[in-house]
């Protein structure tokens, strides 16, 4: 570990950050010790506060304004490597959608090509997905840059080389929606290479820069494909089901293994469980929350149930619950614990899995596919972005637009245990022909092999009766 030194856009010295750059009302600022000394207004600084205003999904005029701002490079193009495939990424995390996706995608395409992972915040990824990185490396060889506003035309060049000279056929693209840095790289690397770029909107639900630079985006949803064609402007969508894991890397929790981490928790031998986990915002409408209260519904009507919930919530967020639970017994039976690694023993733990709402948890609920856990998925009619259930097949009977409704099917999967072995077995099914690694990396591999001709791959227009309220939409 470094003493002293640059990381990211704090200057820190044993530990603490002396100076520190940061964006505000489109000017950087240098603070010393948390006190402002210098601000300077740039180019740069204002379009990072554009991008930080922006609510539209059409960012085309974003990324010419991106684009222009590029440094100038001097390479030759050459022909592509077709053995090599690599990725783009700005940063992971060991608990968060995108990292699964990359780490499933890079391990079940292991030994079919050669791999090369690149990042545009390498050193917060060592540091915030140690275990993710630990996996990614067994299959690919990492590496990337930290770009920030100190010499981020210097970094930014090198990390455009460490690609080009690694000249794959295909980059797949999981920047942040808001990697300004990142979108330069695929306008570099669109002007002056034939590396087929392919953006994975993983952040779907948000407005995306750099898909102006894209040969095609990966969509999983027709709600996805939806979006990215009639309000991101970009009509070259391609259908690939969401990679998991492959089976024969599924985990193993004995009885045991799973009653002991049910005590472990505070769930009583007799008890039920229900159990939700996603990111803190995903459970709260503004200044308050249906979720919570439709739990608190369950809980009051159901006294041998224990409801668990995977999140790190603020205390703004905290001070909602507890009102919603003021004077409730039920608060008793509400266990909040962080995100863990060894999620899927807690998953395990459930006998009930609750989608989270109003903004859903897709990845989680194919993760309970294969887990074989059951669950109940809300449908967001008013926002059709923050709705994933077009992953379940079209006839799941547990989803649920209505709140009230929902809480119905919950208490019925809890009294009837042969009915949730039954849905058990019908999400596997569906997990096996759809998510399973192998049966994707066909798809993925004939899109790589085939890269020359995309075009044979775009799914055409697509058309559906969406509604959607937020981020301009």
């Amino acid at each position: 570990m470094k003493l002293f030194g640059w990381k990211n856009n704090s200057f820190k010295f044993f530990g603490v950050s002396v100076l520190r750059y940061q964006i505000r009302k489109g000017s950087i600022v240098l603070r010393l010790l948390d006190i402002p000394v210098w601000k300077k207004k740039t180019e740069l600084s204002e379009l990072f506060q554009k991008v930080r205003e922006n609510k539209n999904f059409d960012t085309r005029d974003l990324d010419n304004k991106i684009d222009r701002l590029c440094p100038d490079v001097d390479f030759a193009k050459l022909p592509v490597n077709k053995s090599r495939i690599a990725y783009l990424i700005t940063e992971l995390y060991d608990a968060g959608g995108h990292t699964k996706c990359v780490r499933e995608q890079v391990c079940c395409l292991n030994g079919s090509y050669e791999q090369h992972v690149f990042f545009t915040k390498i050193s917060r990824s060592y540091d915030l997905a140690p275990s993710a990185m630990s996996e990614l490396a067994k299959n690919a060889v990492l590496s990337g840059e930290d770009i920030s506003f100190i010499g981020w035309k210097k970094k930014l060049l090198k990390l455009f080389y460490k690609i080009a000279d690694f000249n794959p056929s295909v980059l797949f693209v999981f920047i942040h929606p808001d990697d300004i840095f990142g979108t330069m790289l695929l306008s570099l690397l669109k002007k002056h290479t034939g590396i087929k770029l392919i953006y994975c909107p993983h952040a779907s639900h948000y407005p995306n820069l750099g898909v102006s630079f894209a040969d095609a985006t990966l969509e999983a949803l027709p709600t996805a494909a939806f979006i990215t064609q009639h309000y991101r402007h970009f009509d070259r969508t391609v259908f690939v089901p969401m990679m998991s894991k492959k089976a024969e890397d599924f985990p193993s929790f004995s009885d045991e293994d799973i009653a002991a981490e049910r005590k472990k928790i505070g769930i009583g031998e007799n008890d039920l469980c229900t159990m939700s986990g996603a990111g803190a915002y995903k459970f709260f409408d503004g200044e308050t929350s249906e979720y919570f209260r439709t739990i608190k519904k369950l809980l009051e009507r159901n006294h041998n149930v224990t409801h668990v919930i995977l999140s790190h919530f603020d205390n703004a967020q905290q001070n909602i619950i507890d009102k919603i639970f003021a004077d409730s017994e039920a608060k008793k039976r509400l266990i909040i614990l962080p995100f863990s690694t060894k999620y899927e023993l807690f998953f395990k733990c459930a006998d009930v899995f609750i989608d989270s709402f109003p903004v859903s948890s897709a990845l989680t609920m194919i993760d309970l596919m294969r887990l074989k856990v059951p669950y109940v998925v809300k449908i967001n009619c008013e926002n059709a972005h923050w709705s994933f259930h077009e992953y379940q097949s079209p006839d799941y009977p547990y989803m649920f637009e209505k709140a009230d409704d929902l809480l119905k099917g919950v208490e019925k999967l809890l009294s009837d245990k042969a009915e949730r072995d039954r849905i058990i077995e019908a999400n596997f099914n569906h997990y096996m022909n759809t998510f399973e690694g192998n049966s994707v990396k066909k798809r993925l591999c004939d899109i790589i092999d085939n890269a020359d001709d995309l075009k044979r791959f775009y799914s055409g227009k697509i058309n559906g009766n969406y509604q959607f309220k937020e981020l301009g939409l």
